[in-house]
């Protein structure tokens, strides 16, 4: 039976070789089969390789398109840069379950069948777990076991859609689904969790924050750029996803603005800039697509830079009165944090401005008004609450760090992906050549486009501190136990379900108390009335026990002729 190399299988055999591995070598490791496998995925042709069928159905191991090419390459990427910062640790458990969840991710990219891509998922949603299980934080194995609930949900969800697909079409062709049917809404809702769609999102802010630098800077921003490819693949232009979108870009941006903590920050701003792709995705229309494929390959080095960065300068256990600040201890990160901040704001000479500048005239041209109103202030307000603050807080806030300075090998892995966002924005043709559905000519660096941004990006400094400030006392206000003080909508299963429960359990165990008393006392009343009237027929020549007898005896007759009579 041939079975196509799919690139995320050298991933996948890389996280297996990592558990036995000298510690030394892990990061060579994993930083070759990152190259490995995007060199694979540059080699086949594209279109479906060795297409068999399995159980009565057609498996498609490799397929490779403009698509899958343009999201494998940015997973490639970013697996060079994640392989290379884990050479300071020695935790082989942690780097194989990294490798894992990258080695998931471009297997169910490349995979051009429904069951090919869930078994990929899966296994990169089970290494997501495990990467915040490394985290070794205060409640990181409760944040892993919420999160395989919310994604099981999710898996559950999507298992049941391909059934529902196959059952209607015969076929598990990873295309265009309908959502309106059951499998289509199945499928659907599965990756609307995974995306961190409205209340879905709380995993996101949950889990990620609990995880280690390496886990904080992967889990993420890898698991909602693989959801955004299946929706891509999918459910583009479909009009739900515009007011889905719309939602959680809004609700990720006020809850950015309120967070304290930078990793909280940086969560709830990849939720609103994962909303806002899902938003343009509901319009669907070619130049929508090209910018959504773009921004999702500049975000996703983006994210990388500034979870490493904000990772290793709020890690747990480093804080020290005593110490320097992060910016004092750390110059280099510092510097690469600035330029973090600067590619959030999607400066021009950065590759997000190019993605943002073609996804904003996307919008302009082919969306409605109020997607166009929520596209400019929801970006904004994401690029300053998170992009900017997560990053600047980190390093230049109270915080002071103890121990040694980053080690050369992360300094140069996070070098590495700011050269990527500054030469992708120096000359960003190559990649635009890349997008799907094909090849577009695009200027971003015009006047209108450079003005556009700086406006802006000045705007949403402005705004944004000020939204800050207020946003922060009525956080203060309204603290929780969790989440950088903040209440979202985990808040009602994780405080107010577990108090319903136990309110509800607690009346449901005095109903059955007040039951039994009740049982208890009518059948010792019975049992008197029965003693009472055994005494009675036990006395026959009593007064008014004859005609008892006679009475008891009748009826007994009687009973027993009607149960031969309705048997017969």
């Amino acid at each position: 039976m041939p079975i196509s190399l799919n690139p995320g299988f050298a991933l996948l055999a890389a996280a297996l070789i990592a558990l036995i591995a000298p510690a030394g070598l892990r990061a060579a490791l994993a930083v070759a089969a990152s190259i490995a496998a995007g060199a694979l995925a540059l080699t086949p042709d594209f279109g479906a390789h060795d297409v068999f069928r399995q159980v009565g159905l057609t498996v498609v191991p490799l397929r490779l398109d403009a698509a899958a090419q343009v999201f494998g390459i940015a997973i490639a990427g970013a697996g060079v840069v994640l392989g290379l910062a884990t050479s300071h640790r020695r935790d082989a458990f942690e780097d194989a379950a990294l490798l894992a969840h990258l080695g998931g991710a471009m297997t169910a990219i490349y995979g051009g069948d429904l069951v090919t891509f869930v078994v990929g998922a899966e296994v990169s949603i089970l290494a997501g777990a495990a990467l915040v299980l490394c985290g070794r934080t205060p409640g990181a194995r409760a944040a892993a076991g919420r999160f395989v609930t919310w994604h099981a949900l999710a898996g559950a969800l999507f298992v049941v859609g391909v059934g529902l697909v196959w059952a209607q079409t015969n076929d598990v062709k990873f295309d265009r689904i309908d959502a309106r049917t059951p499998g289509g809404l199945c499928l659907l809702l599965a990756m609307l969790i995974r995306a961190g769609g409205p209340l879905a999102h709380v995993w996101i802010k949950d889990a990620a924050p609990r995880a280690g630098v390496i886990g904080f800077a992967a889990l993420g921003p890898i698991t909602t750029t693989l959801a955004l490819y299946a929706l891509i693949r999918m459910f583009v232009g479909e009009p739900a996803l515009a007011t889905i979108g719309a939602v959680a870009a809004v609700w990720g941006v006020v809850f950015a603005a309120a967070a304290s903590q930078p990793r909280v920050m940086l969560s709830y701003g990849l939720i609103a800039q994962t909303g806002l792709l899902v938003m343009a995705l509901g319009v669907g229309a070619p130049l929508v697509l090209a910018g959504v494929s773009a921004a999702a390959f500049t975000g996703l080095f983006t994210a990388v830079l500034g979870g490493l960065l904000v990772g290793w300068a709020t890690r747990p256990g480093a804080d020290d009165p005593a110490a320097p600040p992060v910016w004092g201890a750390a110059p280099a990160t510092t510097a690469l944090a600035v330029l973090a901040a600067a590619a959030a704001v999607a400066a021009p000479g950065l590759a997000t401005f190019a993605s943002a500048s073609l996804l904003q005239d996307a919008f302009a041209r082919q969306a409605s008004d109020w997607m166009l109103v929520v596209f400019v202030l929801a970006s904004a307000g994401v690029a300053a609450a998170a992009g900017v603050r997560a990053p600047l807080t980190a390093y230049f806030g109270a915080r002071r760090v103890r121990g040694a300075a980053p080690s050369f090998a992360f300094v140069l892995a996070c070098a590495i992906a700011a050269f990527v966002l500054i030469s992708v924005g120096a000359a960003p043709d190559w990649l635009f050549a890349l997008v799907p559905p094909s090849p577009i000519m695009f200027a971003p660096y015009d006047w209108d486009h450079v003005a556009t941004r700086l406006q802006l990006a000045a705007g949403a400094l402005v705004v944004l501190a000020l939204a800050s400030v207020l946003a922060q006392r009525a956080a203060r206000r309204a603290a929780g136990a969790q989440g950088g003080g903040l209440r979202d909508v985990d808040w009602l299963y994780r405080t107010i379900g577990p108090r319903l429960m136990a309110a509800a359990a607690a009346a449901v165990a005095a109903a059955f108390t007040a039951w039994v008393v009740m049982m208890t006392a009518v059948s010792a009343a019975a049992g008197r009335l029965a003693a009472v009237a055994a005494a009675r027929l036990d006395r026959p020549a009593a007064p008014g026990g004859r005609r008892a007898g006679v009475l008891v005896a009748f009826g007994a007759c009687g009973l027993m002729l009607l149960c031969a009579m309705t048997m017969s």
